[in-house]
């Protein structure tokens, strides 16, 4: 097994284009932001891909659309213990169910999420308290 190395074509694509604009900014040191129903954060050092949120599949990382995002392994067994799920609708449930859509009851959309009333929607686009900037040590 090996983990993902760029996300997607985009993070390849877009380390190659700045080469060709800026070659002493992609020989540095980048981060990537690919947002969607596919979302993720690729580190990239002269030009490789050194470290990305995603991992052996596309359910670990950033929420998304329709996937959890990071997730404890001990989800999974809860699922599958306390809840009866089988393997294949804990599957379905992870990667088609989950995210924003999950957490909205809604859409994948952003935008919809954005303009909703519903505090579902709100929430599912709120930026979480792990995300703010780290504190500085005292």
């Amino acid at each position: 097994m090996r983990r993902f190395d760029f996300h997607c074509i985009s993070d390849e694509f877009v380390s190659g284009r700045l080469r060709e604009f800026d070659p002493g900014l992609a020989a540095g040191r980048l981060v990537t932001a690919t947002s969607g129903n596919g979302a993720s954060l690729c580190a990239i050092r002269d030009g490789v891909s050194i470290d990305t949120t995603m991992d052996f599949t596309a359910l670990d990382g950033l929420m998304m659309g329709t996937r959890c995002g990071v997730l404890d392994p001990g989800a999974i067994r809860y699922l599958q213990q306390q809840q009866a799920m089988t393997p294949e609708v804990a599957q379905i449930l992870l990667y088609e169910e989950s995210g924003l859509l999950g957490i909205s009851g809604a859409s994948i959309d952003i935008r919809v999420l954005l303009a909703s009333p519903d505090p579902a929607g709100k929430q599912a686009v709120k930026p979480s308290p792990s995300a703010s900037p780290a504190k500085p040590a005292r």
